[in-house]
């Protein structure tokens, strides 16, 4: 017991803890596991559901956000990612002005993911309330590659990530398992 307290005090680990740190083994992860530190965006990005062209006007844009399930939609001047385009700004947009071009509404992303990036930076980018959907581009020319959204498709919601920061993985029961469990009777 005093040779922890004494371990933890003047060399920050326990005389075992320090042990395992000399044979090469990273103690401070296996105590404290990052799961998302290790997942690229680039495997679990997915295509946009459209996107818009710099040069289209806002008249064109508004049905087919009508039926998108996203509120917000990236924008392209020749495959470069200009901006995003909000359902409320095309709204707008559309009363005052239905010929501007979608490249003169757009607001620059607040986030921008490029493939490397881990889904531990993507998490934190979409606690934000204001982000519902990330660009992923390009690090060289700048060209959109997909995108992570706060829909319900969304890979973060799929692992179990919730905008507090409560990271978690929720297992998905086997409906086998699950009616022998709970004594309901079995379809044949």
């Amino acid at each position: 017991m005093i040779a922890t307290l004494i371990g933890r005090r003047l060399l920050g680990y326990t005389i075992y803890e320090l042990k395992l740190v000399r044979r090469g083994i990273d103690w401070a992860r296996v105590r404290k596991p990052r799961p998302f530190a290790r997942v690229r965006v680039q495997t679990v990005q997915r295509d946009p559901e459209f996107v818009a062209s710099a040069l289209e006007p806002i008249r064109d844009i508004a049905p087919r956000l009508e039926h998108s399930p996203e509120f917000v939609i990236p924008v392209v001047e020749d495959g470069r990612f200009v901006g995003m385009l909000s359902a409320s700004d095309v709204a707008g947009a559309l009363l005052t002005h239905p010929d501007m071009a979608a490249g003169k509404l757009a607001q620059p992303a607040a986030f921008l993911l490029r493939r490397e990036d881990t889904l531990e930076q993507a998490a934190v980018a979409m606690a934000d309330p204001h982000t519902p959907l990330l660009p992923v581009i390009d690090r060289e020319s700048g060209r959109l590659l997909g995108i992570l959204s706060s829909q319900r498709s969304s890979p973060c919601r799929v692992l179990g990530y919730h905008s507090q920061f409560n990271f978690r993985v929720v297992p998905q029961p086997c409906p086998e398992t699950t009616a022998r469990n709970f004594g309901t009777p079995e379809r044949s």
